[in-house]
């Protein structure tokens, strides 16, 4: 068992680890568990574990949060391997030797953080977790918006321009990059967003990016219906926390379409009332979500 890990790429017995981690990339470089351990608290959250291999990985909504080696016995644990890792961990080039005495801080800090698993009560860590950190060396230009040299849609109604963002952005990836927003608020410098006190609407610097970003024309072809719902990841990604009844998003005009010659259907929750007729009037078949 071999694994190797720099700050920006991860390796397991030969086989590449990329972010964001899937459980298929885990099974083909360990094989499969042996035992599943179901959070009774939050079901959402489960444990992977090779007891042969002294490894456990954490899965949460869906993706792999970390990977842990165990290196010692730990009592108190609710779920840990039956025996210990007999593998070479690899950071940076060098063979890992967990320490035999207290330690402070990560032992590689990077895209890939590479982390102590110590208890309270022990007097040494016991294990190393290692889990991906994506805002690690956020690229300074990243959200700067860009300047194209082609034809761009003139949008009439920003929340109609939120729609095709969804679709161009999130599902069909052709918008690049695709925006985080928490990763956006650790790159915006000319002010210190509070994430506490401005979580419950749209944050305006946010709103602004996705005003001035520029949508091609050529990717018009590209939109044959809309599905507006309150866990899209455009609206997920405008506000922190939002209850999915507000009208942040709701569309008010419908003169957008005219952009759109291949759409076909819409169903929607964030638009004024008429805004159902008059797509149906332009033969966009529409309904409520």
């Amino acid at each position: 068992m071999n694994i190797y890990c720099t700050k920006h790429e991860l390796q397991i017995n030969n086989t590449p680890i990329h972010f964001p981690i899937q459980f298929e990339q885990i099974i083909a470089a360990l094989g499969e568990p042996n035992r599943v351990v179901n959070n009774e608290k939050y079901t959402f959250e489960k444990t992977y574990v090779w007891d042969a291999l002294g490894i456990k990985v954490m899965e949460s909504v869906g993706a792999i949060s970390n990977i842990m080696l165990h290196y010692r016995h730990s009592d108190g644990l609710k779920v840990a391997p039956t025996q210990l890792f007999d593998g070479v961990l690899h950071l940076d080039g060098n063979a890992f030797v967990l320490p035999n005495h207290p330690v402070e801080g990560a032992f590689l800090k990077g895209f890939w953080t590479v982390s102590r698993l110590q208890r309270p009560e022990d007097k040494q860590p016991f294990g190393v977790s290692i889990w991906h950190n994506k805002f690690f060396e956020i690229p300074a230009d990243k959200y700067n918006i860009p300047k194209l040299n082609e034809e761009i849609i003139e949008f009439t109604d920003f929340n109609f321009k939120l729609c095709i963002i969804q679709i161009l952005m999130y599902e069909k990836e052709l918008l690049q990059p695709k925006f985080d927003i928490y990763e956006f608020i650790k790159w915006y410098k000319q002010r210190t967003i509070d994430t506490e006190e401005e979580r419950f609407e749209p944050i305006p610097e946010v709103m602004q990016y996705f005003k001035q970003l520029p949508i091609p024309k050529r990717f018009a072809k590209e939109i044959t219906e809309i599905y507006q719902d309150g866990g899209n990841e455009i609206y997920l990604n405008t506000c922190l926390e939002c209850e999915g009844y507000e009208d942040y998003w709701d569309i008010e005009s419908t003169e957008d379409t005219k952009h759109f010659p291949h759409l076909k259907s819409a169903v929607l929750c964030y638009a004024k009332p008429h805004i159902l007729d008059e797509l149906k009037a332009k033969g966009i078949e529409s309904r409520w979500i």
